[in-house]
């Protein structure tokens, strides 16, 4: 399975924003040299990305040096592509560990339990069948870095104490974890554009958990007394990292509304709500894709009630509740997010990854501890049926290899090959950009890249037949075009 998603990862294109960002070209400059967004704080400065400098850091030291090491071994064109397949890979198993280790508590891959929970959860990572309503990893690698691995850290973040709030574990933490919490605290809320909002709320919801299980305790004390005490009752651990995680939550949102690239398109807020309502209902009406995930958490939900959960699933039903009011809470506030052309109904695979991936981490959960916990013979056959039913419907969706970069490799060897100073490309794709090249000077920053790559051996610039730009994304500085 490792092997046959590698090979995907390994046909597909690059996009338009790889190479600004890794250069940096002059409109990624600040945030390379500025890891806390101080030019905000002291210069009141607006520039690009300012509260994303770890993730720009982590793509650019990877992607400079990954495929020069890669060529000892490869020519310079597959060096790129395996750069990308290999983050790819690496993203998905480790979210799909992430996930495994949320639902079983175990972190051994031989675990009978933790490869259950695993191998119902790839099928659910959807490169082409699925990918509008519910990809996870971004076929952009770009974007695969600031969505999926960014969120990646919030997970890794939030595993010891969704662990210790089911029990699993205490909230007594050694010093090197509170360090290591802490730090991965900053660098997980200053990367990807959705982790300090998603960190936020999953931190209110955490402390307000606990201060209304305390608060509906103390219930023969006064109401000043009882909040304090309700506050104070919290395990001093959990509520000190949660303050920090607010905290600085709150700096990377305030440092984020000075990005420069907020400025690109503007529409009223109610017309952004107008369209949110049209995103979610294209998103879970018109494909199975969401619907059936939902639909299989809560039937699994309303089992392990039958079953008379043990306490830590019903420790688990409470998140999961706290989990459907945080998912309302942050989809109606994503209008807040700003207006992207490219985004129309604001609601897209990626700004509600979060969101998904929730599910599929109750999904893992609520699947194994039913196969752990069902009596009757008759019914485990029957329910393992059913899940096997689900892996194959979304893998009958999903399977198959397209060679997506084939015609942007054929154009990078037919730039490497040609010794014009400007080259025509005759081939009908986008060549590591959102849209046909249709101005020689636009290629500067591509050709430079390929250039450090080796993949062209001296400077040039390139061109194409005019044609209709085809996507974009967020972080691009070239032209925005509609969807």
């Amino acid at each position: 399975m490792i092997y046959f998603n590698f090979k995907r990862n390994f046909y597909l294109p690059l996009d338009g924003d790889l190479p600004a960002i890794i250069l940096p070209v002059p409109a990624y400059a600040t945030v390379m040299t500025d890891p806390f967004g101080m030019n905000v704080l002291v210069h009141d400065s607006e520039y690009a990305a300012p509260n994303r400098f770890f993730i720009h850091s982590i793509l650019t030291a990877y992607f400079r040096n990954v495929p020069l090491w890669l060529q000892q071994f490869t020519q310079p064109i597959d060096s790129v592509y395996l750069t990308a397949a290999l983050a790819r890979t690496f993203t998905q198993f480790f979210l799909v560990f992430l996930i495994a280790a949320y639902a079983t508590g175990k972190v051994k891959p031989w675990d009978l339990d933790f490869l259950l929970a695993a191998s119902i959860c790839v099928p659910l990572f959807q490169t082409y069948g699925f990918y509008t309503w519910m990809a996870i990893l971004d076929q952009s690698v770009t974007y695969m870095f600031f969505y999926a691995f960014s969120i990646s850290l919030v997970l890794l973040y939030f595993l010891p104490f969704f662990n210790a709030a089911i029990g699993r574990t205490t909230f007594q933490l050694n010093r090197f974890l509170v360090v290591a919490l802490a730090v991965l605290c900053i660098v997980s809320t200053l990367s990807g554009p959705l982790n300090g909002p998603v960190m936020l709320l999953v931190s209110g919801g955490i402390l307000l958990n606990y201060f209304i299980i305390n608060f509906r305790k103390l219930i023969s004390i006064p109401v000043a007394k009882r909040i304090i005490h309700s506050i104070s009752n919290i395990p001093s651990p959990l509520l000190g990292m949660m303050a920090l995680t607010i905290f600085c939550s709150i700096y990377s949102y305030y440092i984020g509304t000075h990005n420069i690239e907020n400025r690109w398109s503007f529409i009223p807020m109610h017309e952004r709500y107008s369209r949110l309502a049209t995103g979610l209902w294209y998103h879970y009406t018109f494909k199975l894709a969401q619907p059936l995930l939902i639909g299989m958490v809560i039937l699994n939900s309303f089992l392990i009630r039958l079953l008379k959960p043990n306490e830590e699933a019903k420790k688990v039903r409470t998140a999961l509740r706290w989990f459907a009011i945080i998912s309302v809470v942050y989809i109606l506030l994503l209008p807040l997010g700003g207006y992207r052309i490219y985004r129309s109904s604001i609601v897209r695979y990626d700004t509600i990854m979060p969101v998904t991936l929730g599910l599929v981490m109750f999904y893992a959960y609520t699947s194994i501890y039913l196969l752990n916990h069902i009596k009757r013979k008759y019914a485990i056959p029957l329910y393992s049926l059913l899940l096997t039913g689900i892996c194959v419907f979304y893998i009958h969706q999903d399977w198959g290899i397209r060679e997506m970069n084939r015609c942007e490799r054929s154009a990078f060897t037919d730039l490497a090959n040609s010794h014009d100073p400007v080259v025509l490309l005759t081939q009908d794709c986008q060549v590591m950009n959102w849209g046909k090249m249709k101005v020689p000077g636009d290629s500067k920053s591509k050709t430079d890249i390929l250039l450090y790559w080796n993949i062209i051996s001296e400077p040039k610039l390139y061109y194409q037949e005019s044609g209709e730009e085809l996507h974009s994304h967020p972080e691009t500085n070239s032209n925005l075009p509609d969807d």
